[in-house]
């Protein structure tokens, strides 16, 4: 298409020639028309184009409005025909709009997710159609194919036309190969280990693909390399392949070359392990001298790193009679020198931390040994003299360090005279050039105050910021540059940014690509810039995580038009890739406390083209069958509240009760940088099928009609949601209960969470700390709480070591009945073993009574136990017993817990 375009523009080179008036006189353009269109408006395309009657002719503006046109993306071929007349020139653009595709879609994909394969297509929904770039998607989709070990693939392509978007859809039609199994494996040349390896490091039980056999015979070659054959070679001889039996007969060569072996003398203070791992023979595959000398700087490296400054290392190679080469590293390390103490004299008010993270050189701590590094004092002298100019020292200096031997004799005592000299300070900052904003506006975005120690250091950066405030204001094209002076006498700096402004840009035209099934007026109102608003990149960014977010899309790219040529009005090309709209999910679980259930859920993440989500979910299971049908809104109005209705039919069982419910409830959320803020309505009937009276609400097991109101947040500074390391985590959130029938009981539960994850020692380990209150305060006297709205404790997610929701008041037969107020202490340990899979040790604590008088020492129940889990990107499979502290008569000695899911 390209190479058609440029061939097009020769017309517009010879008319210019033959036009020689044009250029001379600077004609005008008289009118612009546009013929050919299909699909698109002619008012759109002329906004596009950039060209305007009674702007002076020039090919360059031709170039430029064909280049608009070639962005846009969706044109076939342009010709330009220009005419003069006496009132000037007209320029006719004869366009022919381009097949695009309208979808794309694949079947006969198993055993592959159909996303997997989407990554290989390079041709997607919204780009140009041409039967060349069909016949390479074919393509590619046979070389994935052969790769995971599928021969003779067929693919097979279903083109159906869309007229009402000059489009095609396409859809792939996939019809797996055969696959090949090994039959026999053979091998040459190994001596050193047995056939049996190669085998076991194919996998020959699995079928063969040529992606497998090449990362096999990688490990091999690795494996080899680190056992003392650094130039093991490992080939493929030869591969026979029976295509009738599906069978492949794979010889493979090995050149072992010379057994190696590394010897280390005088290295008493490491391990083999880690000088073994630090050289570099057997992970590049070389023993000449290059590499020995390579190795020998390694370990010198390692040893300075250690606090061996003087550390000494030479090597020898010899070749025994049997053929073995022994290569051997003579290591004198010489006497230890590490950092114990680092004084920094003269630093004034710099917080010595500020001083030493940039630093080399530092002081021995946990997993720090201290070393001492001679060569890097001139690069910690510029750290810290930096450090000291961040805190308006702008002369300080350091001097010659003092180091002294303590009195152990292998540490050191290090002085380092810092001379800071004055301390000066930001007294004024100028402002030239930028005539459309406030010297408040200005003073905010770059955050600067002034009569604060001054920041040299700090300024590109301070320039870079206003640079870009200027860019999210309508100046994308602006230029900064900085200064400053100081007083020497009051020691006061004046930072002046020269700015130029340049043009002030609006945005043109918002071109949409790829909705196809999606309205663009529900893609218009999920943009946080319109057309006619001034330039923002701050504001496109935004549109385009805010079209992400929608959830009908796999992909959302936004490009700009007319920016590079710096124009006064850009345009917006949003492309977007609708994902399969409609969606069959099936879910599958067990649990000690639900046992077995399963749900069917259908999806529909487009409904009628408005970038909604409405759903049906049917589950089932021996303690619950439900019914929900749910519809969701993530730009509410526009806005940034997500909005959901939600209602649902229902019968479970719980430990204490059992009921039918029919409920309905409007919720909306929205997200503030860490905090979270919810407000949900609902209303439930319930109808008790099972269950006994409380001891405190004689009346509680009553049918009822409840009307709820919830109001909660919560802050969440956590690194990860499913698989937390470190941060915090709050909630706290206030439900008022309004029974409409039954006893019209009015009440408020009032709820609070904190955690904190710490990160212990190394990485695998993390202390997990969470706090849990819950409340339910009734409104007037003699106010019976229905059971089913009651508190319960005991199980996996509460206290562990009990059975679900045991604990807690009782009644005459001493069956739970539940509580008004609770209060829950998990502590855990967990310990990362391999992968995903983490060891668990866990201390649970907690109470739940009627009243605030009734927690002593007897209510409070505890547990210890230990566990095993596997983390998934949704939550834990968490596998638990604990063991009950407090063990009453007639009580086992504790309870397993199998479920998916947080504790906390």
């Amino acid at each position: 298409m390209i190479r058609r375009l440029s061939i097009l523009l020769i017309p517009i080179v010879l008319a210019a020639i033959a036009l020689p008036p044009l250029t001379a006189n600077a004609e005008p353009i008289a009118h612009v028309r546009v013929q050919g269109l299909e699909t698109l408006s002619e008012e759109r395309v002329i906004d596009v184009l950039d060209i305007e009657p009674g702007e002076e002719f020039s090919l360059e503006r031709l170039d430029r409005a064909v280049s608009h046109l070639r962005k846009w993306g969706v044109f076939d071929s342009i010709q330009i025909s220009p005419e003069q007349h006496e009132g000037g020139i007209d320029l006719t653009f004869y366009l022919k709009e381009a097949t695009v595709v309208a979808g794309i879609f694949i079947d006969g994909n198993y055993p592959f997710l159909e996303t997997k394969l989407r990554k290989y297509l390079t041709l997607h929904v919204g780009e140009i159609y041409t039967p060349k770039r069909l016949a390479d998607q074919i393509k590619r989709l046979d070389e994935f194919y052969k790769r995971q070990g599928y021969f003779d693939t067929q693919v097979l392509v279903e083109e159906e036309a869309d007229p009402e978007v000059h489009g095609v859809i396409l859809t792939f039609h996939i019809k797996r190969g055969i696959v090949l199994r090994y039959r026999t494996v053979t091998i040459d040349g190994n001596r050193a280990y047995p056939d049996g390896r190669f085998v076991s490091a194919i996998n020959t039980w699995k079928p063969y693909s040529e992606r497998r056999l090449r990362e096999s015979l990688e490990d091999l070659r690795e494996f080899y390399h680190h056992h003392g054959y650094p130039l093991a070679r490992i080939r493929v001889k030869e591969k026979r392949f029976d295509f009738d039996d599906h069978r492949i007969d794979l010889a493979l060569t090995v050149d072992e070359g010379p057994h190696v072996e590394v010897r280390f003398e005088g290295s008493p203070h490491t391990s083999r392990r880690l000088l073994r791992r630090t050289i570099t023979l057997f992970d590049e595959g070389s023993i000449d001298t290059f590499e020995i000398e390579a190795s020998v700087e390694e370990l010198r490296t390692l040893f300075h790193n250690l606090g061996y400054p003087h550390a000494r290392i030479t090597s020898d190679s010899i070749t025994r009679k049997d053929g073995t080469i022994l290569i051997t590293f003579r290591i004198r390390a010489g006497e230890s020198k590490r950092i114990k103490f680092l004084h920094l004299e003269g630093r004034k008010d710099v917080r010595t931390k500020a001083i030493t993270e940039e630093m080399k050189n530092q002081p021995m701590a946990f997993k720090r040994r201290g070393a001492y590094l001679p060569k890097a004092t001139e690069t910690d002298d510029e750290a810290i003299a930096t450090a000291m100019r961040r805190k308006g020292y702008l002369e300080a200096t350091v001097a010659d360090w003092d180091v002294r031997p303590t009195k152990q004799g292998y540490t050191l005592d290090i002085i380092v005279p810092i001379e800071a000299g004055p301390q000066t300070v930001l007294g004024e900052v100028l402002f030239d050039g930028a005539d459309h904003f406030t010297q408040k506006q200005l003073m905010k975005a770059l955050d600067l105050r002034l009569d604060k120690p001054f920041n040299e250091p700090e300024l590109p950066r301070k320039k870079q910021r206003l640079l870009t405030f200027l860019a999210d204001n309508g100046f994308p094209y602006a230029q900064v540059r900085e200064s400053y002076t100081v007083d020497k006498e009051t020691h006061r700096a004046v930072v002046r940014f020269d700015v130029v402004e340049g043009e002030l840009v609006h945005i043109g035209r918002i071109l949409f690509l790829g909705d196809l099934l999606t309205s663009q007026k529900a893609l218009t109102k999920a943009m946080s810039i319109r057309r006619g608003d001034i330039f923002s990149y701050r504001k496109i960014l935004e549109s385009q995580l805010n079209i992400r977010r929608l959830g009908a899309f796999s992909s959302v790219s936004i490009e700009t038009i007319g920016l590079d040529e710096k124009l006064s009005v850009v345009h917006l090309r949003v492309k977007v890739e609708e994902a399969r709209p409609f969606r069959i999910d099936t879910e599958l679980s067990f649990s000690t406390r639900d046992k077995l259930s399963a749900a069917l859920i259908f999806m529909n993440r487009n409904a009628f083209g408005w970038a909604k989500t409405n759903s049906l979910k049917l589950a089932a299971g021996q303690k619950l069958a439900k019914a929900e049908l749910a519809w969701h809104d993530p730009r509410f109005f526009s806005s940034d509240f997500q909005m959901s209705a939600t209602s649902w039919v229902q019968y479970k069982q719980e430990p204490v009760y059992s009921y039918t419910q029919y409920a309905g409830a409007l919720s909306w959320f929205r997200t503030l940088r860490r905090w979270n803020f919810l407000f949900r309505y609902e209303i439930d009937r319930n109808y008790f099928v099972e269950g006994d009276s409380t001891a405190a609400d004689a009346d509680s097991l009553r049918n009822n009609t409840i009307s709820q109101i919830a109001v909660n947040t919560s802050f969440d500074s956590r690194d990860s949601f499913s698989d937390p390391t470190r941060g915090f985590y709050t909630y706290g959130g206030v439900t008022i209960y309004n029974e409409i029938l039954g006893d019209k009981a009015d009440f408020v539960r009032f709820s609070w969470q904190g955690e904190n994850d710490l990160t212990l020692l190394w990485w695998r380990l993390v202390l997990a700390t969470d706090l849990r209150f819950d409340r339910i305060q009734t409104i007037g006297s003699n106010v019976s709480v229905p059971t089913n709205e009651l508190l319960f404790l005991g199980g996996a997610d509460t206290i562990r070591g009990y059975a679900e929701d045991s604990l807690g008041p009782v009644d005459a037969q001493g069956k739970p009945t539940g509580g008004r107020t609770r209060w829950i202490w998990n502590e855990e340990l967990r310990l990362r073993i391999w992968k995903q899979f983490q060891l668990v040790a866990f201390f649970d604590m907690g109470s739940l009574t009627n009243t605030f008088s009734a927690i002593n020492w007897n209510s409070i129940r505890r547990s210890v136990g230990t566990g095993l889990r596997y983390v998934t990107p949704v939550g834990p499979i968490r596998a638990e017993y604990g063991f009950k502290l407090d063990r009453k008569p007639g009580e086992s000695l504790g309870h397993f817990h199998f479920t998916f899911g947080y504790v906390f």
